[in-house]
């Protein structure tokens, strides 16, 4: 007889990306995350059989299949993980995954670490591993520093970072009461990660290191929302992602700037890695007013998020 669990899967934006260092090849990240309340659904399940691995999605653009059919999803890294802790516990048990996709794809919102993440979760149940959050995370760098801040089951938190090291992720409080759109190109714009960080390393280190539009203050933002300014908080944010060419070269980006701008938003800045911009407003009335304006726009897709103020 298997078992199952189901779990959300929280999106994330990162208010601050800072270029500290770039030696060797590697960044090193000043960073931290925030959760929204934009998610999506993973139905983790076990079932007698192999120990294959099935991953399948409602999005065709999902990398789904049977066995290494799904190896590109984060997902199958996942459960390759957990079977490996879980060791004995684990030998004679297929794991099917099934993802409900709500979380833009490859949008820069968090969407294949969030549910990488929530298999984590899962398999430690559904195994009795009964690691704690800390030790999920830790596990979970290997996945990547998203996957590893998901797993640590904290609305907000900051960490220094290198590309292919984790420094150290620490709960900070949440951002709270500000209302948000988000905004990507309905047809897609092909910008991941990867792409994002070796466009970077193109740009020369004191250009990376000087303080402009894009530039975020860690110190100051965590002040911020330790003191309850979250209004200050959005001046203190800023994504040094923004000023790699890949990024500062597409046409959407101005255009989608443009609109938030004209429509009175606080802050737009980058999500993370991804396209999606997001505009920060002064009420839900003026997001709720962009979206009644831009109701008609195919060109864009547009939606309204909020800080997510818990895990659960």
């Amino acid at each position: 007889m298997g078992d199952s669990r189901r779990q959300k899967a929280w999106s994330k934006f990162n208010p601050v990306i800072a270029v500290r260092d770039f030696s060797g090849g590697i960044f090193s990240l000043d960073i931290s995350w925030q959760l929204l309340d934009l998610h999506d659904v993973v139905d983790v399940s076990i079932s007698r059989g192999a120990g294959e691995v099935s991953i399948f999605s409602d999005d065709p653009r999902v990398p789904s299949g049977r066995g290494d059919q799904a190896s590109g999803n984060n997902c199958h890294g996942a459960c390759c993980l957990m079977q490996k802790i879980a060791g004995s516990q684990a030998e004679g048990w297929d794991i099917s995954v099934y993802i409900q996709k709500r979380i833009p794809f490859a949008g820069g919102l968090g969407g294949s670490a969030t549910d990488a993440s929530a298999v984590v979760r899962a398999l430690n149940s559904i195994f009795g591993l009964q690691l704690d959050s800390m030790e999920l995370s830790a596990a979970s760098v290997t996945l990547g520093h998203d996957c590893a801040f998901f797993s640590l089951g904290e609305v907000a938190a900051k960490g220094g970072e290198k590309r292919d090291q984790q420094v150290r992720i620490e709960p900070i409080p949440s951002l709270v009461g500000v209302s948000a759109v988000g905004i990507y190109p309905s047809a897609g714009m092909g910008i991941y990660s990867g792409g994002v960080y070796s466009s970077l390393a193109q740009v020369p280190m004191e250009l990376l290191l000087k303080s402009d539009s894009f530039s975020g203050n860690m110190k100051e933002y965590q002040e911020c929302v330790e003191k309850g300014e979250y209004y200050r908080a959005l001046t203190s944010m800023g994504n040094d992602l923004e000023k790699a060419p890949l990024i500062a070269e597409n046409t959407d980006i101005p255009v989608m700037r443009n609109l938030l701008d004209k429509s009175g938003a606080i802050v737009t800045m980058l999500s993370g890695s991804g396209p999606t911009l997001l505009g920060f407003f002064e009420s839900d009335r003026d997001v709720a007013a962009f979206l009644k304006k831009n109701c008609d726009n195919s060109r864009y897709t547009i939606f309204p998020l909020k800080p997510q103020f818990d895990f659960d």
